[in-house]
């Protein structure tokens, strides 16, 4: 089960900044390994709190937790994004505590009491590594997956295969209808294997480029060439989309470049639920010969000023 940040802090969801902080020193005094000597559990509760607080202090993340709900913001953020910006050693270091994030950690006096070893926040799935006092181990694993447009829209599964300790590995990704370019899924405990300690794959999705429709955000427009007489006399259309062949009308004096728009025939938001919109841009078709009677009667309209 996904983590709740709030409970994790024993806080409530309309808690200020200040509580956030206040709930996070005390549960980080209480679990700081310094104070927890060769305690796994308060070990992984530290980094339980932390994690929480990391997010939960940045307005932007919060922001996105709670509209997301954990296991979307997960497939959101790594644990990279998450600790990008959060500098909780100065929250430690208010209280006596050592720096975990990135120096030497002592027994209770700070710093330069100096534990061997060194450990960053945001370096993987594990930013501790092997544990305390060790080399910290990055054992998540990245990898990249390239998608079609309508599998992006749409949704679909995959099975890709990747490395783990100089092994291959496969296993079947679900992809979530509506993920942009970039984004990202998280698998738990599909990383690298140290000390009974196992990271995570991080999957990086590309959508690759499609001949005639292309999307922006959460919009979709296809391109359509029809004859100069449709444009200005207005006429039926009939366009190829992800769920079929589609017919709209073209109004009388559609322009070249001109969108017509189909509300709501666009892609869902993994964040609102909302579907974007469809737009069918038109293009003109110019034959490169004309009959004998087109000429004429192209020339009986320029004759009327057309």
């Amino acid at each position: 089960m996904a983590e709740d940040y709030y409970k994790t802090l024993g806080i409530d969801k309309k808690a200020s900044a200040g509580e956030i902080k206040s709930a996070y020193r005390k549960l980080a005094k209480k679990y700081h390994p310094d104070r927890n000597e060769g305690k796994k559990s308060a070990e992984d509760k530290f980094k339980k709190v932390s994690e929480a607080y990391a997010v939960l202090s940045d307005p932007k993340k919060r922001k996105n937790y709670d509209m997301f709900g954990s296991e979307k913001f997960h497939q959101k953020y790594s644990q990279d994004d998450i600790f990008r910006g959060t500098n909780i050693n100065d929250i430690l270091r208010d209280f006596g505590l050592g720096d975990i994030f990135g120096g030497g950690f002592g027994r209770g006096g700070g710093a330069s009491a100096g534990r061997a070893g060194r450990s960053r926040f945001g370096g993987g799935g594990d930013p501790f590594g092997g544990g305390f006092g060790h080399q910290m181990v990055n054992l998540d694993v990245t990898s990249q997956l390239d998608i079609s447009l309508e599998e992006s829209v749409k949704g679909g599964e995959r099975q890709i295969s990747f490395q783990t300790g100089g092994k291959n590995e496969s296993v079947n990704v679900k992809i979530p209808a509506g993920i942009q370019n970039g984004g990202k899924l998280r698998l738990p405990g599909k990383g690298n294997l140290h000390q009974n300690r196992r990271g995570d794959l991080f999957i990086e999705v590309r959508i690759n480029h499609h001949p005639t429709i292309k999307r922006e955000k959460d919009d979709l427009i296809i391109q359509k060439e029809i004859e100069l007489t449709t444009g200005l006399l207005g006429g039926p259309l009939e366009v190829e989309t992800f769920d079929g062949p589609k017919k709209i009308k073209a109004p009388a004096g559609t322009r070249p470049g001109q969108k017509i728009r189909i509300k709501g025939g666009g892609v869902k938001s993994m964040k609102t639920g909302k579907k974007g919109d469809l737009y069918i841009e038109i293009g003109y078709q110019i034959p490169k010969k004309l009959t004998k009677e087109q000429k004429e009667l192209l020339a009986k309209l320029q004759s009327t000023g057309l």
